[in-house]
């Protein structure tokens, strides 16, 4: 992760005044997206300026793909995007470990509602028969569908 990236996922903005309520929430922000393993942070100020240095090591835990299933009605960019206004650095795959899937659950239900779409996000980690593979796996409940074809493929 770059400075800038992790900037981002904090929350915070150089050159807005912070308290530290609101560095201890960056911090925890920066925990719960697993990008983080450890953090720790001071506070240097000079000539009434303030510098905020965060010590951070970078998560261990693995990353995993997103799966939105049976979102029919958006694109896989337009559910991206949605995630990305909760999750700044979503790229497609969420840790392992930490909160992130929870930011990713409400970004998705926020989206919906903006939409005026009932229903609820439901959040499912998916591994396959040998345990090799884990998917972070996102649906929708609560919503009928009209089918409007039906083919079956041989392979």
């Amino acid at each position: 992760m770059t400075p800038e990236q992790l900037l981002r996922v904090s929350g915070l903005e150089i050159g807005q005044t912070v308290n530290v309520d609101a560095l201890d929430a960056a911090a925890q922000r920066l925990m719960d997206s697993a990008l983080v393993h450890k953090l720790s942070y001071r506070l240097q100020t000079k000539a009434g300026l303030a510098t905020v240095i965060f010590q951070v090591e970078e998560g261990r835990g693995g990353e995993s793909v997103v799966i939105f299933d049976n979102f029919i009605w958006f694109t896989e960019d337009e559910l991206a995007d949605a995630v990305r206004r909760e999750v700044p650095s979503f790229n497609g795959t969420a840790p392992n470990a930490g909160n992130m899937t929870d930011a990713i659950t409400r970004a998705l239900q926020r989206f919906l509602s903006e939409r005026k779409i009932t229903g609820t996000i439901d959040y499912l980690p998916s591994e396959n028969i040998d345990h090799t593979k884990l998917e972070h796996v996102f649906a929708l409940k609560g919503v009928h569908f009209r089918f409007a074809q039906f083919t079956f493929r041989r392979p």
